[in-house]
Formats: C-alpha cells, structure tokens, sequence
C-alpha cells in the first residue's frame, strides 16, 4: 500500500471505507478504550460543529500536500479525505485532522519519508492546507495565529 491520506473525525456515520475502520482500531490500540466504548463517547459529540469544519481543513490540507508532492515526486498517490473513529481527534474543541503521510511498509515510501528534503515538502503542503484554509474562514478563528 502507498499514498497519503487525511482523516477527520465523523461520529454522524460509521467509517464506510473497511481500510479506514482498520487504520482507526490500529491508531486507536494504544488506548485502554475498545472502539464500542469509543462509540458512546463520540455519541456524546454529536452537536459538534467543527466536523463540517475538520473536513474544509482535511480537504484543504490534502489537496495541498497532493499538490506540492505531485509536483516533486512522480507516482504520489491522493488517497484522499476520510472519516474515522480516531481516538486521537476526539474532544479537539477547534477543526482536527490528522494526516498520514505515507506508509513505511512500503520501500519507496520508507524512504522519502527518511528524506529531510521530503520532509520539509511535506511541512510546506500541510502548511499550505492550513493557510488556504484559513484564507477561507469568515468566523475570526484564525485570529489567534497572526
């Protein structure tokens, strides 16, 4: 498997990508809590706005990332936004996401992701997402970080 994807948090639907509910169980292993557990406790966050919010900014933050690394590195994979039951997003009171960047079990990858310069690429298109995404907020919730 190869390719870069960004996930938000989304406790209106079940994750309906099977990839994206094994990613979640994996990422989510380091806590005491079981994913039936973790469904009462997003249950809990359903009246919470920054869902459409986390997706703008996962939308915003991967089409840039895409970008910039297409431009530098044939073969970059867009896996896409999605939405999984990632135990590390819940209770973020702002727009969440968290963006993997590559899978190091596969060999290319490994070793862009060994590369300073690659890392650096990767900051410049998260960056990039993150100001785009900014650009576009009318609510004053970027006022904190100019």
């Amino acid at each position: 498997m190869r390719g870069l994807e960004t996930f938000y948090l989304n406790v209106a639907t079940v994750a309906t990508d099977p990839q994206a509910m094994i990613i979640a169980a994996r990422e989510n292993a380091s806590t005491q809590k079981g994913l039936g557990e973790l469904q009462l406790i997003l249950q809990k966050l359903l009246m919470n706005n920054n869902i459409q919010k986390s997706t703008n900014l996962g939308n915003k933050v991967q089409e840039a990332i895409v970008s910039h690394l297409s431009s530098k590195y044939k073969g970059t994979k867009d896996l896409g936004i999605k939405h999984a039951p990632l135990y590390v997003l819940i209770g973020a009171e702002m727009p969440a996401i968290l963006v993997e960047t590559g899978f190091i079990s596969n060999p290319l990858e490994r070793k862009h992701l060994l590369w300073t310069s690659y890392q650096k690429d990767l900051a410049k298109g998260i960056c990039s997402g993150i100001v785009s995404y900014l650009s576009g907020t009318t609510d004053g919730s970027h006022r904190s970080l100019r």
